[in-house]
């Protein structure tokens, strides 16, 4: 269970910092990556979510 919780914080954490990282470096060679990452933090809040779910 707090793995879970722990992958879901950190989740929300590389969630906010990509998107403050978005708003503050708006340069085409570094949008992929972000964009990635973005993709990539959604998909671990969702599966940690999940997981907390079937854990109930």
């Amino acid at each position: 269970m707090e793995v879970n919780r722990t992958l879901l914080a950190i989740g929300y954490t590389l969630l906010l910092l990509d998107i403050f990282s978005l708003l503050i470096y708006r340069s085409p060679a570094t949008l992929f990556p972000q964009i990635i990452v973005l993709i990539l933090s959604a998909f671990m809040i969702i599966y940690a979510i999940s997981q907390i779910r079937n854990l109930k």
